[in-house]
């Protein structure tokens, strides 16, 4: 197993860069079943330690024999308490593959803390600056993993990267579509949060097996716009809530998960959601959410994410 000191990857994981980073999307069909109980309030709560990193780089110089000297300000006080070690743990398990391990020092009582890779959204976060790509897929990965209930709820999480590898098995046991979840975990500490979920056919039809227990795509009565755990409810992540209407995801694709999706439910209920693969899913890469908007009513220019995880629970 493979140990890195957390220093330099906790430093990049909060710095976007300008680099050039291969292709991390697979053509195979994908999807990875995890647990979840990471609370919504956890990553909002934890964003400030997290990302004073980007101003408070730790030089490698200060790495010893794989254990982090950890500063106060930044990582230290990011592992200074036990949400905050939850939510690394989710960063790493999300970001890193299996087989990865991070080692740092509990800020105090000095033991060793170690965080293992598990779905590998961005490998190369190892070495290098996680790139907005990579943030994206991170924060996708968070966000979909996020319980209200605080309870322990296997999940398949499916979309276009070869870190999320699906089984015929796991397709069979995990038949009831949650939804899908995007958006951008790692902004500057003066914006938002972007998190981003929009409803999926089963979770629309009811709440049958594993989702009585999932909050996250179900949109919230008494805070319109907003789902349960307080994401942006984009509406139906597709078109089949009778009568007809507009639904956030440009398409469903041919593996079953959803891609391309808006903010809001911006595309229009005749767009036809079935013929077609998703943009990224031949690896090419050459996304810039930034600039991929789609033209919508009033709203001139609705944001669309391409680095987005369909959720699926058991009957």
């Amino acid at each position: 197993m493979r140990q890195l000191a957390v220093a330099a990857v906790l430093a990049s994981l909060l710095v976007a860069c300008t680099d050039e980073v291969a292709p991390e999307e697979g053509t195979g069909s994908q999807s990875v079943v995890v647990d979840n109980r990471l609370a919504a309030n956890r990553l909002a709560a934890n964003r400030l330690a997290a990302n004073r990193l980007a101003a408070n780089r730790l030089a490698a110089n200060r790495l010893a024999a794989n254990r982090l000297e950890l500063d106060p300000i930044g990582a230290g006080a990011l592992l200074s308490t036990p949400e905050g070690i939850e939510l690394m743990t989710f960063i790493v398990s999300c970001a890193l593959p299996e087989g990865v391990t991070l080692v740092a020092e509990d800020p105090v009582t000095h033991d060793p803390l170690e965080f293992f890779g598990e779905v590998g959204l961005a490998p190369r976060w190892a070495n290098h600056s996680l790139d907005k790509k990579g943030q994206r897929w991170v924060s996708a990965c968070l966000f979909a993993r996020v319980n209200a209930n605080n309870v322990t709820v296997p999940i398949s999480m499916r979309g276009p990267h070869r870190g999320l590898v699906t089984t015929p098995d796991e397709r069979l046991n995990w038949p009831l579509e949650e939804g899908a979840f995007y958006g951008n975990y790692f902004r500057p500490i003066t914006e938002p949060i972007v998190w981003i979920a929009c409803r999926g056919r089963a979770q629309a039809a009811g709440e049958n097996g594993g989702l009585a227990d999932r909050d996250c795509t179900e949109p919230d009565p008494m805070n319109p716009g907003k789902t349960l755990c307080g994401f942006t409810f984009a509406g139906d992540c597709g078109d089949y809530t009778p009568p007809p209407s507009a639904h956030a995801c440009r398409r469903l694709t041919p593996k079953g998960y959803y891609a391309s999706c808006s903010d809001e439910a911006a595309f229009p209920r005749d767009h036809h959601m079935n013929n077609h693969d998703d943009d990224d899913d031949d690896g090419d890469g050459d996304h810039d959410d930034d600039d991929d908007h789609w033209q919508h009513g009033d709203r001139d220019r609705a944001a669309v994410y391409h680095q987005v995880i369909t959720t699926f629970v058991q009957l």
